[in-house]
């Protein structure tokens, strides 16, 4: 991205009052453990490296939308 990283971005949106109920998957090549603890932290509810598969992304988001349709 390139204005902000999507740490930041992530971050932003956690605290938006607009946005912070929206699940976030982050898809990243950082692979590290404590990226995706970071991620966790700063408001992330997944955290994917590259190189992710499709039907695994799909299963992931029709898993989220489930929950957000019977909550």
């Amino acid at each position: 991205m390139p204005i902000m990283n999507g740490f930041k971005f992530v971050s932003l949106l956690g605290n938006h009052d607009l946005y912070n109920n929206i699940p976030i998957i982050m898809i990243t090549t950082r692979g590290a453990k404590e990226d995706e603890q970071n991620a966790m932290t700063i408001g992330a509810n997944a955290y994917i490296t590259k190189s992710v598969k499709a039907h695994d992304l799909i299963r992931l988001v029709n898993n989220y939308i489930s929950t957000l349709l019977w909550s």
